[in-house]
């Protein structure tokens, strides 16, 4: 297959989940009464920040042929972690927030030694390294519910600049230093051609177990960002931080064009796939459809994402 019918492929699939959320978008408007209000607005791009973190940190380790099933309790061990440790020493803002992303990292680099050297099947690992993570908390923290949040932190979900949220353009320029990271760089290189082929990646002279532990690393510390945009929002760490993104994090990514076997990643998409995700949920809400029912929705579309996985691989489309 050409490089140029490669990129016409590629920007199809961008294509579609751009028109996929426009659609949606044109169908609140003339539905859905409140949609087209600042409130509405903010909440969904605020909220679409949080999903595109949880994507990202779910892409990261797809980018390498493995899952990360434990990116929740990630993001709530260190959303805890980091209000716990300001309440109990009355440190800075800035010492908190990269506590919590110094628990992120280090649990994401746990995960992944084990995912690298243990021989273990990687879903096997991260599922159960998702109970220990929220077990850990559990009994660490117990029913505890962490809100001497300070003022200015919660502000960067509820500033805006133009009419989006603070919190949105932090999530936007995260994800541009991943693009840049996994496109423009060697060690990025070096991830993508492990997870395309691991057999070729070895032949390569590629270290294949540092560049699965280098995406769980890296996966651990977005997830740790996600944890703490989300208490910004919140305005409180608590222990149901990170419940039910598995789905969401898996039909962001997958949405977005990356590929569920590796060697291909779609950030922009992902970005897109996020806002999407939080239109879905919002426009739910705002139909009057009960929230029993978000789950069913969120099932049905993280099927369609698989589907558009499938095809893709049927297309023959791989880097590497």
């Amino acid at each position: 297959m050409s490089k140029n019918i490669l990129k016409k492929i590629l920007n199809l699939d961008l294509l579609s989940v751009v028109l996929a959320t426009v659609v949606l978008a044109v169908a609140l408007a003339t539905t859905a009464k409140g949609f087209l209000t600042t409130t509405s607005t903010l909440s969904i791009l605020s909220t679409g920040a949080v999903y595109a973190m949880v994507g990202i940190a779910q892409l990261l380790v797809l980018a390498v042929g493995q899952f990360n099933l434990a990116l929740g309790a990630i993001a709530c061990c260190s959303a805890m972690g980091s209000m716990a440790f300001m309440q109990a020493t009355g440190m800075p803002m800035v010492v908190t927030l990269l506590v919590g992303l110094l628990i992120g990292t280090l649990l994401g680099g746990i995960q992944g030694l084990l995912a690298a050297k243990s021989g273990i099947n990687p879903f096997v690992i991260t599922l159960a390294m998702n109970s220990v993570y929220y077990g850990l908390a559990t009994a660490v923290f117990r029913s505890s519910v962490f809100n001497q949040v300070p003022a200015e932190f919660k502000a960067i979900s509820t500033n805006n600049v133009g009419g989006i949220p603070v919190v949105f353009f932090i999530a936007v320029g995260i994800a541009i230093l991943i693009w840049l990271l996994l496109q423009k760089t060697y060690m990025g290189r070096r991830l993508l051609a492990a997870g395309a082929s691991l057999s070729a990646a070895v032949i390569a002279g590629i270290n294949t177990k540092n560049q699965i532990w280098v995406a769980h690393t890296l996966s651990g510390l977005i997830a740790a960002i996600a944890g703490l945009l989300i208490t910004a929002k919140l305005g409180a760490a608590q222990l149901s931080i990170g419940t039910g993104w598995m789905t969401m994090s898996f039909a962001t990514a997958v949405l977005g064009g990356t590929l569920m076997s590796g060697g291909k990643v779609g950030v922009t998409g992902t970005i897109i796939g996020a806002v999407l995700f939080s239109m879905i949920k919002s426009g739910l809400t705002l139909w009057g459809v009960s929230f029993y029912w978000t789950d069913t929705f969120m099932g049905l579309l993280l099927i369609v994402a698989f589907e558009f996985d499938r095809v893709r691989k049927r297309r023959g489309i791989k880097v590497g």
